[in-house]
């Protein structure tokens, strides 16, 4: 796959950059830094020309800032090119982080040096008195001489960090095309198929299978008209299922299933997306399972969502929506993308055809999408590795509300690896970057010879499950 002129030529100028101007700019922000602590005022620095050599230095930066950016940009994370689970994505985050700190530095430090420049006018023009003028002047020049060692030490600070990110990090970033890594691109090097199945498409441990038999059991129900209203009880009533589910169900989730009030928990979000941690939405799924300690987590989505179709017509240009919808389809955008670039590619389909499948690619794989967001999550993913949750898929039929249940994550424990490594990895934050020491090789997977994480062996005719056993990367 050949990349595009504008990532080429947005590679073309990086040794440039790299070589030439990072190291540059951060002599001179060194050179300055030495300079700034040898005024006494800031009327001494204005008169030595400092103040013009720092602005002239900080519009430079900025402007390196952002080819930076751009230049990064020029590499595909794994999010950009279908995959969700990989490494290298987290990776140009915190190098991201990192220069684009140092952009938004400059540009607020010239702000802040314009903000005074402004008060200065203003005030001397408002002070008619002499002594009171003379007094705020001294607090004000005080404080832009501060200001302007404060820039410089930042900046020269900043520029340090950049270059140590980037020199660290530069042999962890590859394009989509030539990364080999399957954890990096499993969801890139080959097209996804959809499936009657996946794995475990009952449940593995007792209390699971039974969790979805009576969902199973109340679905038939429904689809056939013998489900009926259940009136609200009084009764503590534990719930077996947590149910994530699209908002713009046409239909109560509850009666989807013909259950008793209180057996599951619903989570409605637009287009069945968990969204990011530590969100309203996220939170309340973790709560759920602290709580009550279901043995299933079903992400139910429906086979003809408006908020499928909605993002498949904004990638086709026919869509311009306002920015609290984006919000909404940016979930979805990378589901619809792959879909529409794999079906297209299929010449032997009608129109109509490749619109069912772009249809149905996208609905399976924003499914998948948002598994992997919940296995994120640590609650998410030690219940999971003990056994006490499973997390299912299942879709539901727009026009009859059948639902099919598809079981667990085809790549389950993968995603669980990334998330364990990236947990370890970030645990400073997400800014953080990746030490080149805790790789031998640019995204290295963790093969089969390393300790894995790996489910439980739950036996089906017990409800108990086995103890797991957990590798090197299982603990945070």
């Amino acid at each position: 796959m050949s990349e595009s002129r504008p990532r080429k030529r947005g590679r073309e100028g990086k040794d440039e950059i790299l070589d030439g101007d990072l190291i540059a700019h951060a002599t001179a922000a060194a050179a300055l830094d030495a300079r700034v602590s040898a005024f006494a005022s800031y009327q001494e620095a204005l008169d030595d020309g400092f103040v013009a050599d720092l602005q002239k230095q900080l519009m430079a930066v900025f402007r390196m800032g952002v080819k930076l950016e751009s230049w990064l940009n020029t590499y595909t994370p794994p999010l950009a090119s279908g995959g969700n689970v990989g490494v290298s994505g987290e990776v140009q985050d915190g190098v991201y982080a990192h220069i684009h700190g140092l952009s938004a530095g400059c540009s607020e430090a010239l702000h802040r040096m314009l903000g005074y420049e402004k008060e200065y006018a203003v005030q001397r023009t408002k002070c008619t008195d002499e002594r009171t003028w003379q007094r705020f002047r001294g607090t004000l020049e005080a404080n832009m001489l501060h200001d302007l060692g404060k820039t410089t030490l930042q900046m020269h600070a900043d520029l340090l960090n950049v270059a140590n990110s980037i020199s660290n990090n530069l042999s962890h970033l590859r394009t989509a095309a030539s990364e080999e890594s399957k954890l990096a691109a499993m969801w890139n090097s080959t097209p996804y198929n959809t499936v009657q199945s996946w794995d475990n498409k009952s449940g593995r441990s007792a209390r699971a299978v039974n969790a979805i038999r009576m969902m199973e059991d109340g679905n038939t129900r429904f689809v056939t008209g013998r489900w009926h209203y259940k009136s609200p009880t009084g009764l503590d009533v534990t719930p077996s299922v947590i149910v994530l589910g699209g908002s713009e169900y046409r239909v109560p989730i509850e009666d989807l299933f013909d259950v008793d009030p209180g057996r599951i928990i619903v989570q409605r979000v637009l287009g069945s997306v968990a969204g990011m941690q530590e969100r309203t939405a996220f939170s309340s799924i973790e709560y759920s399972i602290a709580r009550w300690a279901p043995p299933v987590l079903l992400v139910l989505v429906e086979s003809s969502s408006p908020i499928i179709e909605a993002a498949i017509k904004q990638l086709r240009g026919q869509y311009l929506p306002l920015a609290p919808i984006r919000v909404v389809l940016n979930h979805v955008m990378v589901s619809a993308l792959r879909a529409v670039q794999q079906a297209e590619k299929n010449s032997t389909l009608t129109s109509a055809g490749q619109e069912l499948l772009i249809t149905q690619l996208a609905t399976e794989l924003n499914c998948l999408y948002s598994m992997e967001l919940l296995l994120k999550s640590k609650v998410v993913r030690e219940r999971v590795l003990s056994g006490e949750l499973e997390l299912h898929a299942a879709i539901m039929d727009s026009g009859t509300g059948k639902v099919r249940f598809f079981g667990e994550h085809p790549r389950q424990m993968e995603i669980m690896r990334a998330a364990e490594l990236r947990a370890r990895t970030y645990s400073t934050g997400l800014s953080a970057t990746l030490p080149r020491e805790d790789w031998g090789c640019p995204f290295e997977p963790l093969g089969d010879d390393d300790p894995a994480l790996v489910l439980p062996n739950v036996d089906s005719q017990s409800s108990s499950p086995q103890k797991s056993r957990r590798g090197k990367f299982a603990t945070v």
